[in-house]
C-alpha cells in the first residue's frame, strides 16, 4: 500500500523515482494498468459531491432607496452650508450618479419643499416636547445681515426626569420696518402662543437695547403688583392706535454677560479720569499697538516673532473685550520669560522698549482683570442656571476688593466696583437668592447668605421655602475643603446650620451634583422653578452666529421663510 499526504507540495513521481527507484516500475505499470474510465468516473463523481463556489462578482450592489438618497442630500445641504441650487449643478448630479447609477437627483423646488416638511416635522416635535414641561425660559435678540432685520428667540428648560439643560431654537423671523417697542413685543408675544409656551415663559433674557427694555417695561405682566380693585390700562399712544389686543409679557432680566462686558469696557474706561492712570495707560496701550501692528503688517517682524518668542502675539478684538485682557497676559509672559529677546525685536524694527512702570501695569491689569474673565466664563456657560448669578457677582465685587497694595490700577478697581454696583442693582432679589439657595452647588455655603447683615432676608426666604415642602425647623455645622477650581472661585468652606428635616438635611449634605435630588426629590420642583431662566443671552447670539453662515454670499437672496427653515434645522439637529 502507498499512502501520501494530498495537500504535499512534492511531486510524487519525482520522489517514487528516486527514492523507490526498485518499485517504480511495477508501480507505473500498476497505475497503466488501472481503468482509464473509471478514473474520469470517480474524478467526475468526486467532484460532483465536493464542488467550489464560484463568487460573482457581477453581482448588483446595494442602492438605497430615493427617500434614503433625498434625506442624505438633505442632511449634506443643511449640514454643508452649501447654495440650494447645489442639486441643479451637473457635477453634484454627476458625483451621485457615479456612487448610484440608478439615483433619480432632485431639484432645487423639490429641495425647498422637502426641508420645508422636515422644517414642519421639526416644529412639531418641539411644541410635543414643550407641552410636558412646566417652567420655560426665553432669550431673544435683534440680528441683522443682507439689508434685512430679524428677531431670534431661543427657548431652555430642565427635563423633570433627568435634571438636564435642554434648549431649542424657535425662530428667526424677519423684522419689517423699525426696531420699535411694540413690534418686538407684539412678534416675542407671537412666537411664544406659536409654540404654546405663553403661560410657561417665567423670564425673557434680552441685551441692554432700548426697544427691548420699553417693551418689557410697557407689557410685562404686572397684575401680582396691582389691587385686585385696579385693572392695569397702559395709555401709551400706541396702544390707542391699535387694533389688536395685546397679551402680557414676561418677567424681564437684562443678559449678565452684556453687563459685564460694558462694566469691563465703558466703565473701566472712567479710571482715565485719574491722571496717573492714564499717562501710564496710553503710553503702554500706544507701544503695544505699535507692536501688535507691526505684527501684522510686515511679515519680517512676523518670522522674526516666532522664532524668538515661539508664539505670534494676540491682537485685542474690538468685539471680545477679554482679547485686550489675554494680550495683556500673553505679554506679561513674554516679558518675564524672553523680556531680551522682545527688547531686541523692538530694537531691530525701531520700536519703543517698555519701561518698568509699564511692566508693572501690565501686572496689575492683568491681576484686576483676571475676576472678571473668571465671572464672564461662568456666565456665559450655555448650560449655567440662574443659580449662580448672584454668587458670581458677590465673588466678583469680593475679590475686586481685595486688590488693594496696587500702585497704578485703583482706579480701575473702582471703577469696576461701581460698573458692577449700577448695572446690577436688583442682583440680590428674591428670585436670584432662591435660585443660588436651593441650586446644590451653593446651598447656603456662599459669603452673601452667611453675612449677619443678610440674616433676616435669609430666615424670610428659608421659611418661604418650607412653606413649599412638607414639615421644617432650621439646622447644625459642617464644614469642608473645596474640590475644583469652581468651588475655590466661590470660597467654598464652611456651612452652618441647626437641626433635621428635609430642608436642612439638603442644607447640611455635602453633594453638590445634580443628583442629590434623587435623594430629596421634594426639592426637585422648586430647584426647577427658580433655575430655568438663564443669566445670559449667548444661546441667541450663538444662533446669530449660525445664520451669518447660512445667510452668506453664496446664499444672500434666500427667501426669509427659506432662511429660517435652513437655520433652524442646523442649530436644532440635536433634538
Amino acid at each position: 500500500m502507498i499512502s501520501f499526504s494530498k495537500i504535499s507540495s512534492f511531486n510524487l513521481k519525482r520522489h517514487l523515482k528516486r527514492v523507490h527507484d526498485n518499485q517504480y516500475s511495477k508501480i507505473e505499470n500498476h497505475i497503466n494498468s488501472y481503468n482509464k474510465k473509471d478514473i474520469s468516473q470517480n474524478i467526475k463523481s468526486s467532484s460532483s459531491e465536493k464542488k467550489q463556489s464560484i463568487l460573482n462578482f457581477s453581482q448588483k450592489t446595494y442602492e438605497p432607496t430615493k427617500t434614503e438618497g433625498d434625506n442624505a442630500i438633505i442632511d449634506y445641504v443643511i449640514e454643508t452650508l452649501v447654495p440650494l441650487s447645489t442639486v441643479d449643478n451637473p457635477s453634484f448630479v454627476k458625483m451621485i450618479k457615479t456612487f448610484s447609477p440608478s439615483a433619480k437627483v432632485m431639484c432645487r423646488q423639490t429641495l425647498i419643499a422637502k426641508i420645508g416638511l422636515r422644517y414642519d416635522k421639526m416644529m412639531d416635535n418641539i411644541i410635543e416636547m414643550l407641552s410636558g414641561v412646566s417652567y420655560v425660559c426665553t432669550t431673544a435678540d435683534c440680528w441683522s445681515g443682507f439689508r434685512r432685520s430679524f428677531l431670534g428667540v431661543t427657548a431652555h428648560w430642565i427635563d423633570t426626569k433627568s435634571l438636564q439643560r435642554k434648549s431649542a431654537a424657535l425662530a428667526l423671523r424677519r423684522v419689517q420696518g423699525k426696531h420699535t417697542f411694540d413690534v418686538l413685543a407684539k412678534m416675542i408675544i407671537d412666537i411664544h402662543k406659536s409654540f404654546k409656551i405663553q403661560n410657561k415663559v417665567i423670564k425673557t433674557i434680552t441685551d441692554n437695547g432700548r426697544n427691548f427694555v420699553k417693551a418689557f417695561r410697557m407689557f410685562e405682566d404686572k397684575s401680582s403688583e396691582i389691587d385686585d380693585d385696579f385693572q392695569f390700562v397702559d395709555i401709551d399712544d400706541i396702544l390707542n392706535n391699535r387694533a389688536e389686543s395685546f397679551d402680557y409679557l414676561p418677567q424681564h432680566s437684562r443678559c449678565a454677560c452684556h453687563n459685564l462686558n460694558l462694566v469691563a469696557t465703558v466703565d473701566a474706561e472712567k479710571a482715565l479720569g485719574d491722571r496717573s492712570f492714564q499717562i501710564v495707560s496710553q503710553s503702554l496701550f500706544q507701544k503695544c499697538q505699535s507692536l501688535w501692528n507691526k505684527q501684522n503688517m510686515s511679515t519680517n517682524m512676523a518670522d522674526e516673532i516666532i522664532r524668538k518668542l515661539g508664539k505670534y502675539l494676540i491682537c485685542p478684538n474690538s468685539t471680545r473685550w477679554n482679547s485686550y485682557y489675554e494680550s495683556m497676559v500673553l505679554l506679561d509672559k513674554m516679558l518675564d520669560e524672553k523680556q531680551k529677546d522682545l527688547d531686541e525685536l523692538c530694537d531691530n524694527h525701531g520700536l519703543i522698549r517698555f519701561n518698568s512702570q509699564e511692566l508693572k501695569f501690565i501686572k496689575e491689569y492683568s491681576q484686576v482683570m483676571e475676576p472678571m474673565k473668571k465671572a464672564l466664563k461662568i456666565e456665559g456657560e450655555l448650560h449655567m442656571d440662574m443659580g449662580f448669578l448672584s454668587p458670581t457677582i458677590f465673588k466678583l465685587i469680593s475679590k475686586l476688593n481685595e486688590l488693594s497694595d496696587l500702585e497704578f490700577c485703583q482706579p480701575l478697581v473702582k471703577s469696576l466696583i461701581s460698573g458692577i454696583n449700577k448695572r446690577f442693582p436688583n442682583i440680590y432679589n428674591d428670585d436670584n437668592i432662591i435660585a443660588a439657595i436651593v441650586h446644590p452647588a451653593f446651598k447656603l455655603n456662599w459669603e452673601w447668605i452667611k453675612d449677619p447683615k443678610n440674616m433676616e432676608l435669609k430666615a424670610r426666604l428659608i421659611n418661604f421655602l418650607r412653606k413649599q415642602i412638607p414639615d421644617g425647623k432650621i439646622a447644625t455645622t459642617s464644614s469642608r475643603e473645596p474640590c475644583n477650581d469652581l468651588e475655590d472661585f466661590f470660597g467654598f468652606h464652611e456651612i452652618d446650620y441647626h437641626e433635621n428635616n428635609i430642608l436642612d438635611r439638603y442644607f447640611l449634605n455635602n453633594d453638590s451634583k445634580i443628583t442629590i435630588f434623587e435623594q430629596f426629590h421634594e426639592l426637585k420642583n422648586i430647584y426647577i422653578k427658580y433655575n430655568t431662566p438663564l443669566p445670559s443671552s449667548a444661546p441667541v447670539e450663538r444662533l446669530f452666529s449660525i445664520a451669518k453662515q447660512v445667510l452668506g454670499e453664496k446664499r444672500g437672496c434666500l427667501l426669509d421663510s427659506n432662511l429660517e427653515n435652513l437655520l433652524l434645522l442646523k442649530a436644532n439637529k440635536r433634538l
